[in-house]
């Protein structure tokens, strides 16, 4: 059935403090689509500060506003999303460039 997520894994750091998701989609489409609404809804969250990045099959969004830390990406069928405070910002950083992203 077209539009479902085929595989999610969620990794949870050793405090249990943040948890940052992986959704693998049917389709590059679709997980463009899930990152342009993700995206969006990241940008209306009042001030902060924002950094995006795209290329021909990937795209990534961080947002940094009133005590949180959101960002959202995705590689070609694959997104990856978090939501944390801005306490776990630089873990995050660390372990989403770990992986690729």
């Amino acid at each position: 059935m077209e539009g479902l997520t085929v595989v999610s894994l969620v990794a949870i750091d050793s405090t249990g403090s943040y948890q940052i998701e992986f959704h693998e989609m049917e389709t590059q489409a679709q997980a463009s689509g899930a990152f342009s609404n993700n995206s969006a809804n990241f940008s209306q969250l009042g001030g902060g500060s924002y950094v995006s990045a795209n290329g021909k099959n990937w795209a990534s969004y961080a947002k940094t506003a009133g005590g949180s830390y959101s960002y959202v990406a995705y590689i070609e069928t694959t997104l990856v999303y978090v939501q944390t405070t801005v306490d776990n910002k630089q873990s995050v950083i660390d372990f989403i460039k770990a992986m690729g992203y």
